[in-house]
Formats: structure tokens, C-alpha cells, sequence
């Protein structure tokens, strides 16, 4: 059997369970519609002194784990003056889940009587007429002039924000706990809507903007590149139209040295581990120093670097789907976090590609000189 998830809207598969048992010759006798239980004192505490309450309801709302009356037994209870602490048992040990207490009483300060409490009038009542993954379009219906609560059941957080008619109606306020909640005073009775919306996505959506520009730079670079290699007309002309990265060296220069000095790599090794074993993780930029030591140490390793952030990233894919192959996670907002290595990674990707980027020249090689011999005529 299946049912729709909650919040990913994707089926689930629910637990098999035992319905009913029968012995042959044996009837239960019928089921009531209500039931009341007999006071208990392991439900609620103030200030560590056993409160007795019962728990009373519908049998099918209790059946299905919908919400009972919980109501204290025996004589009203004297608070005095000051603070007081209430606590409530975990559902998990009592049985028991107390989700809500009221505490009531008359302007005075005496307790009133249960009969006596007038009905509760609900000034307004909700409903979703628009919903996206990052917004909610709500209908608000008063019938009550009196300012009520519109609560978004979704973890509180500042990036949701309320208009109505176009009017911010401010930040959210933590309601229950958890929840994100806007003070509403009407101006008149009747209906109107309130647009709810997840501010956070704006940023999302021009950082996919600047990311399919970039990507589209990229293979235009790329292009552009392969068909001015495939119009040169020597190996030697090739080599000298690659563009190279020397960080170290400005163009007004006088002609380049063999080699960089000492200092520099070790700084530049050291710079390699530390960024990345910051920004990322110790085991990151400890391989991604020690990959730049070897680059250096023996110039055709370099090649290394470039495969070895290839590497990292077909890894950290063939990680993903192995895992959400074998263990099926839902599509929800914590699904990255079942992928911890895949972040690993993907930043040991970078740092290799950063590492063979910005490294330093560790001496002009042969093919150099000779690409200068051939532009200038000389044998």
C-alpha cells in the first residue's frame, strides 16, 4: 500500500500491520463511541509538583490520532504570584503526546466554571487558492472585526514575507514553537487574499542566470579556440597561440627566467592546502598541496591535476546515484545532506583545477624556445 508524502508529494510505501486478530468461539463486545480515562498524574507537572488529568474523546478520532481533551481532575488549581514552570510528559514514554494546555480564568483571578465559558469565535478562516514549491496564495474570510493570526506552518525563518494588496505586513513572527506568523488587523469585515512568498528563491534563480551565461562562455571559448588550432598551419604556430596563466611574471618584463624562485612554490604549495583545507576540508587541501608538490617537483605530473579533477567529479556522481539507488531518498530539501562525500568531491575538483591554474612557471621549456626561432625566421 501507498500513500502521498506530506511535504514531497511523492509516494510512499506504508508498513504492513495486523488489522484485526479472531479466536474461534470468542466475541469482543462492541466497540463505544467515547471513552474517558480514569485520572493520571504522569501527564503534567508545575513546578515539579504531579498535576491529575484525564484524557477523554471520540474512539475513531483516537483511533485515527487526531486531537483529544485533556482536562485536569478533582479541585481547580491556586497559582500564586510569580513564575511557574509546566511540564509535559514525552509522548514517546507516555503514550501520550500533549501538543496544547490552556490555562483559564476570569479577569479576577478566580477560576471559572466550565459551563461558564463562553464559545470560542474564530474571527477568520484561510484558504490556499494558489500554491507553488515557493509561494502560497491565500483567501482570508472575516467575520470579525478583532485582529487574528495567519500562521504559515513551514520552520520559521526571515526569507518568507506576507503583502497584502501590496503591503508588506513585516517580518515573520515565531508562532507555536516553529511556526512563521503575521498579525492581521482588518479594516473591515469580508475577504481579501495574501500573497505569501520564499524571498530566497530570487537569488537561487539569477545565480542559475550568471550559471547558464557562464556555461555558454565556456563552450563559446571553447569554439572559438578549436577553430583557430585547426587553421594553424605548423605544430610550432599551435603552441604559440595557446594562451598561458604566469602569475608572476608582468608583461613589461625583461625575457622570462629558467625558473621561479624557491620561495614561491613553497608559498604557493602552502597557499593550495591552506585556502582549501579551510574552505573545504583538512583531507582537501592536504591532497590538493601534496598534488601541487608533486606538479612541481616533476613537471609532466601536472598532466595530474587536470585528470585528477575529472576524476573527482565522475566520483562524486557515480557516489550520488549508487547511494539514491540503493536507498531511494525522497526528493525534499534535505536531500543533499545524504550525499556528505559528493561535497568532498566536488571541492577537491576546484582546488585541483585552481592548483593547475595559478601555478607558478618552474622553467621555459625547449618547445618555447623553439616556437620564438620559428615566428623569427632564424633556423
Amino acid at each position: 500500500m501507498e500513500t502521498l508524502d506530506y511535504y514531497s508529494a511523492e509516494p510512499v510505501e506504508m508498513p504492513v500491520s495486523i488489522a484485526e486478530l479472531g479466536v474461534p468461539g470468542l466475541r469482543s463486545s462492541a466497540t463505544p463511541t467515547t471513552f474517558s480515562t480514569p485520572c493520571r498524574d504522569d501527564l503534567v507537572t508545575i513546578d515539579g509538583r504531579p498535576v491529575a488529568v484525564r484524557v477523554s474523546g471520540d474512539v475513531k478520532a483516537a483511533m485515527d490520532r487526531e486531537g483529544l481533551t485533556l482536562e485536569a481532575c478533582g479541585a481547580p488549581l491556586d497559582l500564586g504570584r510569580g513564575d511557574h514552570e509546566i511540564r509535559t510528559a514525552a509522548g514517546r514514554t507516555a503514550g501520550i503526546e500533549i501538543d496544547r494546555l490552556v490555562l483559564d480564568s476570569p479577569a479576577g483571578g478566580s477560576v471559572a466554571p466550565s459551563a461558564s465559558r463562553p464559545p470560542v469565535r474564530i474571527p477568520a478562516t484561510a484558504q490556499v487558492v494558489g500554491t507553488t514549491r515557493t509561494s502560497f496564495d491565500v483567501r482570508v474570510d472575516v467575520s470579525d472585526a478583532r485582529p487574528f493570526w495567519l500562521v504559515l506552518a513551514q520552520s520559521h525563518n526571515d526569507g518568507w514575507a506576507a503583502t497584502l494588496g501590496g503591503r508588506s505586513l513585516g517580518p515573520p513572527q515565531l508562532v507555536d514553537g516553529f511556526a512563521n506568523g503575521w498579525l492581521i488587523t482588518p479594516d473591515q469585515m469580508g475577504t481579501f487574499d495574501v500573497q505569501l512568498r520564499w524571498t530566497p528563491q530570487r537569488v537561487v534563480w539569477v545565480a542559475l542566470a550568471l550559471s547558464a551565461l557562464a556555461i555558454l562562455a565556456c563552450l563559446a571559448i571553447v569554439i572559438a579556440t578549436g577553430r583557430r588550432l585547426s587553421g594553424s598551419r605548423s605544430a610550432a604556430a599551435t603552441v604559440a597561440q595557446m594562451p598561458t596563466l604566469d602569475l608572476w611574471r608582468s608583461a613589461k618584463d625583461s625575457p622570462a627566467p629558467h625558473s621561479a624562485p624557491r620561495a614561491l612554490h613553497v608559498a604557493w604549495v602552502l597557499a593550495v592546502a591552506l585556502f582549501f583545507g579551510a574552505a573545504a576540508a583538512p583531507v582537501v587541501g592536504a591532497l590538493a598541496g601534496v598534488a601541487a608538490a608533486v606538479s612541481l617537483a616533476w613537471p609532466p605530473a601536472r598532466r595530474l591535476l587536470r585528470f585528477g579533477a575529472a576524476a573527482a567529479l565522475c566520483l562524486g556522481a557515480a557516489y550520488v546515484i549508487v547511494q539514491q539507488a540503493r536507498y531511494s531518498y525522497p526528493p525534499d530539501f534535505a536531500w543533499p545532506q545524504n550525499f556528505p562525500r559528493a561535497h568532498t568531491l566536488g571541492w577537491l575538483a576546484v582546488a585541483l583545477l585552481a592548483a593547475d591554474l595559478v601555478q607558478p612557471s618552474r622553467r621555459r621549456g625547449r618547445s618555447e624556445d623553439h616556437v620564438a626561432t620559428a615566428e623569427s625566421g632564424r633556423p
